[in-house]
């Protein structure tokens, strides 16, 4: 962490107020969360501060991404523009989730060429989908209990977990690919037991296409 000299010589010199990212900061704490949680892939909200040099930070760790725009997507996509096409092609397809529950056609039509992770909670978004991204892969958005929130994100999207099945069965039917389920934890939680509560709640879920769901 900078040290107090080090913030007021910087202050000096920018003025303030002055906002400063410690990228060792950035770093410790990316590397804390995998080392308690190693099984996890671990997904940077671009929207919490877009700035490249952080995406970059993140990047170099090995992080994924959580992008609601075309702007956040290109921010990422800048660090691996270079990459041989296929191991590019790769690197979207595992490490970038497009999540905006609310997608236009013209976003769509711009992420097609990558053929990203999209989320979806609904027939409509699936009509959407298909008609104006239909190399994307999807990620079923579920709702999940939000009892001890402060935001009821439930209450914004999210497809009812008895629907998940036909959603996903749908998908299929339309010649997409679904690639696994999400869903949004707790919002300004005062405590971690929500969130908790959250990743036991919902049991692990496979599919592949022309079999059944499997909920084990």
């Amino acid at each position: 962490m900078a040290s107090l000299r080090l913030l007021k010589r910087l202050a000096r010199k920018h003025g303030t107020p002055l906002f400063i990212v410690d990228h060792k900061v950035l770093r410790a704490n990316y590397r804390q969360f995998k080392q308690y949680l190693p099984r996890v892939q671990a997904y940077y909200a671009v929207k919490a501060n877009p700035d490249p040099a952080i995406v970059r930070t993140f990047y170099e760790e090995g992080a994924s991404f959580d992008v609601a725009s075309m702007p956040e997507f290109l921010i990422v996509h800048e660090n691996i523009k270079d990459l041989p096409a296929r191991e590019r092609q790769a690197w979207i397809w595992d490490k970038i989730i497009y999540a905006n529950p609310v997608k236009t056609t013209e976003a769509l039509e711009q992420l097609d060429q990558y053929k990203p992770l999209v989320t979806y909670d609904n027939v409509e978004e699936i009509r959407k989908i298909r008609k104006h991204a239909p190399h994307a892969g999807l990620a079923l958005r579920i709702k999940v209990p939000n009892t001890g929130s402060m935001v009821e994100l439930s209450s914004k999207f999210g497809a009812a977990p008895g629907e998940a099945i036909d959603l996903i069965r749908a998908a299929f039917d339309a010649g997409l690919v679904v690639e696994g389920i999400s869903f949004t934890s707790a919002a300004s939680a005062p405590t971690s037991r929500i969130t908790s509560r959250r990743c036991t709640w919902w049991p692990a879920f496979s599919w592949r296409p022309g079999a059944a769901a499997t909920i084990r």
